[in-house]
């Protein structure tokens, strides 16, 4: 899978770098730490990648206009795509969508990391419920655009509503996997197929992603799924 990656000269960057490291003693906005480190991250060789750019160039499939480039946080069994539409100044209709680990209102919703996730968020008044399930990156949202399907399909928006469709996420190989919190690594990879139940169909070749701030993320790792891989995943997804 061949994504296009961020350019911005990495001497600009190591310059950004060391700019930042002399006045650390200034209290570091969010935003400041994010641009910290992502230009941090160039001088070490690393890429950066932007997702929804990713994503968009990446297409979708004709059959149920879903995109074929899935995200999620790595340590998700099964990740749905759900379809969202948004209107322009003009009210035309924009196509995205968001990436849940779970179909809102079903059994999956009490798996434990969700659960966790949602308890955390309802015991702490200040967190939007929504935002918090943002910020911990178990929902992604695409940006409106991303999906270009035809406006004639687009002003049928509401049968899309009509089915939940799911996937496989990949695993990372024991080789590969970070000594850190597995929930704060994602993975990036191309959909073999969307199923409306039950996923079963094994990826390809998948992308570790570290989140910057989405949609920027750094590519820590790829590999290619063996066929003994495949059939494994697909065995304990059934």
């Amino acid at each position: 899978m061949q994504v296009s990656p961020i350019e911005i000269d990495r001497e600009e960057a190591r310059k950004r770098v060391e700019e930042f490291t002399a006045k650390r003693r200034r209290r570091l906005t969010e935003m400041d730490q994010a641009l910290f480190r992502g230009y941090k991250a160039l001088p070490e060789g690393l890429t950066l990648i932007d997702v929804n750019q990713a994503i968009k160039e990446g297409g979708h499939f004709e059959n149920n206009y879903c995109p074929r480039l899935a995200i999620a946080r790595s340590d998700l069994d099964v990740i749905h795509f759900r379809h969202h539409f948004s209107w322009d100044s003009e009210q035309k209709p924009m196509h995205g969508g968001e990436y849940i680990p779970w179909e809102w209102g079903s059994a999956e919703s009490s798996r434990p990391k969700v659960y966790q996730a949602l308890k955390h968020a309802l015991e702490h008044r200040e967190i939007s419920l929504m935002r918090h399930i943002v910020d911990v990156g178990l929902r992604i949202v695409l940006e409106p655009n991303t999906i270009a399907s035809p406006e004639e399909e687009r002003k049928t928006r509401a049968r899309w509503f009509k089915s939940g469709y799911q996937t496989v996420v990949p695993p990372i190989p024991f080789h590969l996997r970070p000594n850190g919190d597995a929930s704060k690594y994602f993975i990036l990879w191309e959909v073999e197929k969307w199923e409306e139940w039950r996923p079963s169909s094994a990826p390809g070749d998948p992308l570790l992603l570290e989140r910057i701030a989405h949609p920027i993320y750094v590519v820590v790792a790829q590999w290619d799924l063996s066929d003994l891989e495949k059939r494994i995943l697909e065995s304990f997804r059934r």
